[in-house]
């Protein structure tokens, strides 16, 4: 009959092997985070454009001001 325990060897390459894994998909989720707010970044630059233009056509052309002196 053969025992069905894992040895210690088994058990230190698993640990490692998930180790590698985790730490390849931190480095992953952390590039998918940066890409998600250079995304956000250009789209609200995109929504600031839309909103200047939509302003200018309903005001004879102008921008709208700014508040900072």
């Amino acid at each position: 009959m053969k025992n069905s325990a894992y040895s210690l060897l088994e058990l230190l390459v698993g640990m490692a092997v998930l180790g590698a894994l985790v730490s390849v998909g931190g480095v992953s989720a952390n590039r998918a985070i940066v890409d998600a707010k250079g995304v956000k970044c250009l789209n609200n630059l995109r929504q600031i454009g839309i909103a200047s233009f939509t302003y200018a056509s309903d005001n004879q052309g102008q921008l709208p001001q700014s508040s900072h002196q």
